[in-house]
């Protein structure tokens, strides 16, 4: 190896999570050394050292920085904090190092980026592999000039100074890192201190959308492209030779061409010839091509690739007004109602995401849509994420803020459960929208109660049976039933309301930025114990039960018959106690046939009908049989998020015993 030259350092700081530990493949280092080594002169006068993914303390990571001549870093919400804290003392270390940014996060017009940040040299923006190309080019010639580099902005007499732009990669023909072996020793170091390695490649480039809210589409825009489908089919087979249990297609519109559901059966192939990949997650499905999506999807629950069976609808919101206000008109709202029965025919469950507060949405037209989309069938789970201004997005233009009465405030985003816990590692902070011209502070808070109610009671089947039959029975809408339901428990000190006073005094104060709306947030229960809001709603529920169900009878606004009383019957009878027995769950007897009606049925027919309940949640069991304290436990484990223990089944699984 010649001793001259430059040693390249790419840095990707990622999020390690305990409980599953998964890493990614590097890919941006992949990507950025294939398009540079097509080069000669890069590839022998370049070294690629062994890139940084895993975070840790400033004064570990610096001890694994071996006299660079360049140091990239790939950035985005979640490290740029600890990405800017490495440059420094790297440049401080190695101060003849050229320090490059980039990644979303770098502002795309002239700004104070260098003078915040004094150990910068150069920033890339947009696509990276030609700017990053060009400027090892320059480091290589020993007489760098910055002005050749397209596409970067750079230190010139202490002042932020562009280039000409970069052109898009227009042909994207190129070698793959994977069957290269780039990342060959990258697994083989960490399988050795047991993460999960997850291979997260590209099979197109480009969105074809400019979501006011979203840097993708800005960034990669305008008209996808896509690799060779033999780079990508050899991709997939080298994910199947270096027994990687997960693949990550990090697309932003998979589905959008025809072959997308030829390669989704090559991954099939590959799972039942070579055992892997056993597991393949879509970052982003096609927005307007739904039969292939379901095609697609068909594809991935018949071959176990899903194991959650789930599919992902990408609403954002429901309210006209909300999809116009963020460009996103071009997207048919309609056809996904209709779509989503299909999935639920074929045993889909469906997570619909929203985001909330979008311009032009109001408190009245969320509820609304939430409580909607809850009741839809086969929903299991709403993702609500709070909003929040990235750079270089068209919501980030300061006409736009003041259009819709944009106010927002710097909020933590530092996520639970990462590793390693240590101080020295920076939280992160993302600039999160807290009111708009429409929804104020209280409004919001207000919102986030009710995505916490609706989540126990509807999607976790607390009230899901009772209300479905007072919208079949009396016209009662779900957020009609909602709102009626939370204002009973505040007016009334029912069962929830303590639990309703703190969580709304909590996200009216702020919280630190969490993914989701409904996961995220503290809580009390009535006998102290901390827990995310939804649980701390339905432990509260379930430990009350009988108080609960009186309630219950009170709240709903309808004069009450035997079928009323029956139907909460119903409704309480699934419900799991911590005294019930899952081995033998007992047998219910009613004077009407709740599942016909419930179902498609026009009439209610009084006819004797048994059901039983069986109890299908293991962690659930386990608790029952080890006891309340376990049961308890259960709720308050925070590795637990999704499972609870209320109604089992839906009115879909239930049998005539």
């Amino acid at each position: 190896m010649a001793p001259d030259r430059k040693r390249v350092l790419i840095v990707d700081l990622q999020q390690i999570y305990k409980v599953v530990r998964a890493l990614y493949v590097p890919y941006v280092y992949g990507a950025l050394r294939v398009h540079a080594e097509r080069h000669a002169a890069i590839r022998e006068g370049v070294e690629f050292l062994d890139p940084i993914c895993v975070p840790d303390t400033v004064e570990r990571l610096l001890a694994r920085v071996d006299a660079p001549d360049v140091v990239g870093f790939s950035t985005y919400v979640w490290n740029e904090r600890n990405s800017h804290r490495l440059a420094e003392a790297v440049k401080k270390q190695y101060p003849s190092a050229t320090i490059v940014f980039g990644g979303p996060q770098i502002p795309r017009e002239p700004s104070d980026y260098f003078e915040r940040h004094p150990w910068l040299d150069v920033c890339v923006h947009g696509e990276g592999e030609t700017p990053f190309t060009a400027l090892l080019l320059q480091v290589i010639s020993g007489a760098p000039d910055m002005e050749q580099v397209p596409g970067i902005s750079y230190r010139r007499n202490g002042r932020q100074h562009f280039t000409r732009p970069s052109a898009r990669i227009s042909d994207l023909d190129l070698p793959s890192p994977f069957t290269l072996g780039y990342f060959d020793g990258f697994i083989e170091r960490h399988r050795a201190q047991d993460y999960l390695i997850v291979a997260s490649l590209e099979t197109s480039r480009g969105c074809p959308y400019s979501c006011a809210f979203c840097n993708w589409g800005m960034a990669t825009s305008s008209k996808p492209r896509y690799f060779p489908e033999e780079r990508v089919r050899g991709d997939f087979a080298w994910v199947a030779d270096h027994d990687i249990t997960m693949m990550f297609i990090i697309d932003a519109n998979f589905g959008i061409f025809p072959r997308d559901v030829g390669l989704m059966e090559y991954a099939a192939e590959l799972k039942r010839s070579r055992g892997f990949p056993q597991c393949v997650v879509v970052s982003g499905f096609a927005k307007n091509n739904k039969d292939r999506t379901f095609e697609i999807t068909r594809i991935l629950q018949d071959n176990a690739l899903d194991e959650a069976v789930t599919v992902n609808f990408s609403l954002q919101a429901t309210s006209q007004t909300a999809l116009e206000a963020i460009d996103r008109q071009n997207i048919p709202l309609d056809s996904y109602r209709a779509l989503s029965d299909k999935y639920a025919e074929n045993g889909y469950t469906l997570t619909p995401d929203l985001i909330f507060p979008l311009p032009g949405e109001t408190l009245d037209s969320f509820k609304e849509g939430y409580a909607d989309l809850a009741s839809w069938s086969h929903v299991n789970r709403i993702r609500t994420y709070p909003l929040c201004i990235l750079p270089n997005t068209p919501m980030d233009k300061p006409e736009y803020r003041e259009k819709w009465g944009l106010s927002t405030r710097v909020e933590k985003l530092k996520l639970p459960f990462l590793e390693p816990e240590c101080d020295e590692i920076a939280d992160e902070f993302i600039e999160a929208v807290i009111s708009t011209g429409l929804i104020s502070e209280t409004d919001a808070a207000e919102a986030r109660v009710f995505v916490a109610v609706v989540n126990a009671c509807e999607i976790y089947h607390l009230t899901s049976t009772l209300r479905r039959g007072l919208t079949k029975r009396f016209g009662i809408s779900p957020r009609d039933f909602y709102d009626a339901l939370i204002f009973w428990q505040r007016a009334n000190n029912g069962v929830l309301a303590s639990a309703l006073r703190i969580m709304y005094e909590h996200f009216l104060r702020g919280t630190q930025h969490g993914e989701e709306l409904g996961w995220c947030g503290s809580c009390v229960t009535f006998d102290g114990k901390p827990m995310m809001p939804v649980k701390a709603l339905t432990y509260d529920a379930l430990m009350h039960a009988e108080h609960f169900q009186s309630e219950l009878r009170a709240i709903a606004p309808v004069s009450w018959t035997e079928q009323e009383d029956e139907l909460l019957r119903l409704q309480c009878d699934a419900w799991n106690l911590p005294d019930g027995d899952p081995e033998h769950p007992p047998l219910h007897a009613y004077e009407h046939d709740w599942p016909d009606w419930l179902g498609d049925g026009q009439t209610l027919h009084r006819r004797a009908i048994k059901l039983q309940y069986p109890i299908l949640d293991s962690v659930t069991r386990f608790g029952y049989f080890h006891g309340l304290d376990q049961w308890i436990g259960h709720f308050l484990s925070p590795y637990q998020p999704d499972t609870f223990c209320a109604s089992a089944i839906t009115l879909a699984d239930y049998r005539d015993c």
